[in-house]
């Protein structure tokens, strides 16, 4: 050993064992020239780089924005999409009917529908109008999209960006107008030349929805310019929207399949001891394996109720629609005889709401008298338990003294392209076919309530789900692959258990 180090120590290279270059073959392949340095100079001494975490912090929150819907689904092998050229050409036609039907068309109306988009909020997450997205699949804030529909019922559609000054190029004009399914793309200027030009006669009906902002103001200007008056569309909006199209129930379905496939995942495969966070976080980790919308239209509400219960209400989005439900489950695996009875109470309620739906000679005509229905069934039920009492004899004290014990101030709302797609005046109008609805139904027995047994004192319930009516008059449960019946919901949770002692 001694003499290996003494030759290593005594060994001088020779001249042919240093590379006289450094691109010789052999070392060429890892050793690169230096490149030449320069001096720095005061104003690269004056820059001083920033972190990556404070350059996404920087960053603008509307920076990733997407331009169109569509632009969410690429990566989605099974892609299923309602806003395509087709579909909206007959949403388009469809509000105009709604329209021209409200207003005389004896003398050959011109209907001109104006919508301006949702305005860009720093610090939180842009979300187009849904009323401007049914009729024009375009994502980028503060835009105005005009439908005119002329006296030979022919559709003319603008798409204008107020906050651009000068005229966009031909081609890239060109390229939107495709893009957008539009026929014009004009600034504010242009936008007001042609309302002038094509609405120079009084038989012109203007519709917009006056708000107190600087371009609801020119518009109102404009149509005073012009001596039109401004009706509200909103009411009609909102109806023309509520039957949903074969194109549109199909993507509906797919939203309700990830909201539903991930909730029960996320009660078959969560674990006991779970935050509200990671409780929040895993659902919208299952919604997101499944190609659903990030982020989700709110962030999904979870409650650990009393008596070990988890009661959760989430919702997701898939092509622009969305999709809901709330459901109660025990963490250990095994409701309680008082929690099964209050949760048994709830699920025989939404059945036999859903029968009243799917019946062709109706009982139930509108919204509302569901939401009555509903509350005189669960007042019925806790006057059996002890929870009200049974002097009460008037119908709408019962109603009202029921609706003291449930969660949600509306239990039966329209649903689509916004999960509270129901004004008070769209409650009152007739259940037809094509309508999709959400039942969100809820009972509360606080610890102060006295006069109920102390076995259901402080349980708290939830269930919702989302029905369809098709055009035989049935009712389709569009959250079914989410199990609602105790039992199945029991195996569920106790399956989950197994497998977890079984791992440990």
């Amino acid at each position: 050993m001694l003499r290996v180090i003494t030759k290593l120590k005594s060994f001088k290279p020779s001249q042919s064992s240093i590379p006289t270059s450094i691109c010789v073959e052999s070392s060429s392949r890892v050793l690169q020239a230096a490149p030449s340095t320069l001096p720095r100079s005061d104003f690269i001494k004056e820059c001083q780089a920033l972190s990556i975490p404070e350059l996404r912090q920087r960053q603008p929150k509307d920076a990733g924005l997407k331009c169109s819907l569509s632009e969410y689904l690429k990566g989605d092998p099974d892609v299923i999409e309602a806003l395509v050229p087709t579909e909206i050409s007959k949403h388009r036609s469809s509000v105009m009917e709604f329209l021209s039907r409200e207003k005389d068309r004896k003398c050959g109306h011109t209907h001109v529908l104006i919508l301006a988009g949702a305005e860009f909020m720093p610090g939180f997450h842009f979300r187009q109008r849904s009323e401007f997205l049914h009729l024009c699949d375009c994502l980028l804030p503060g835009m105005l999209l005009v439908v005119l529909r002329n006296r030979k019922m022919v559709l003319h559609t603008v798409l204008c960006e107020p906050r651009r000054e000068q005229q966009m190029d031909d081609k890239l004009a060109e390229i939107a107008c495709q893009r957008y399914q539009v026929d014009q793309l004009l600034t504010l200027p242009q936008l007001k030349q042609f309302l002038c030009r094509r609405c120079n006669h009084s038989s012109v009906k203007l519709w917009f929805s006056l708000e107190k902002t600087a371009l609801s103001k020119y518009i109102q200007e404009l149509a005073e310019q012009m001596r039109l008056p401004i009706d509200c569309p909103r009411q009609l909006l909102e109806y023309a929207r509520s039957f949903k199209t074969p194109q549109e129930m199909e993507v509906l379905r797919r939203s309700h399949r990830i909201a539903a496939q991930s909730m029960q995942q996320l009660i078959a495969e969560h674990a006991p001891r779970q935050s509200m966070e990671q409780m929040r976080a895993l659902f919208a980790y299952k919604c997101q394996q499944q190609f659903a919308h990030q982020p989700l239209p709110f962030e999904p509400k979870c409650y650990k109720g009393s008596g070990q219960l988890w009661l959760m209400n989430a919702a997701c989005q898939y092509a622009g629609y969305c999709g809901s439900l709330a459901r109660t489950w025990p963490i250990s695996g095994r409701f309680t005889p008082p929690q099964k009875v209050i949760y048994n109470m709830l699920l025989g309620i939404r059945d036999k709401l859903f029968y009243l739906c799917g019946k062709r000679e109706k009982i139930v005509h509108t919204p509302r008298e569901l939401h009555v229905v509903y509350l005189t069934l669960l007042g019925e039920q806790l006057m059996l338990l002890g929870v009200l009492p049974s002097t009460i004899k008037k119908s709408k004290e019962l109603q009202k003294a029921a609706a003291g014990f449930t969660c949600f101030p509306s239990s039966i709302k329209h649903i689509g392209l916004d999960l509270q797609e129901s004004s008070e005046q769209l409650l009152d109008y007739p259940l037809k076919p094509g309508n999709v609805l959400a039942l969100q139904l809820s009972i509360c027995i606080p610890q102060t309530c006295h006069q109920a047994y102390s076995e259901f004192r402080g349980i708290y319930c939830v269930l919702a789900d989302s029905m369809h009516i098709t055009e035989q008059h049935q009712v389709e449960l569009l959250t079914e692959d989410c199990s609602s019946v105790a039992r199945d919901v029991e195996q569920l949770r106790t399956g989950c258990l197994r497998m977890e002692r079984f791992a440990n």
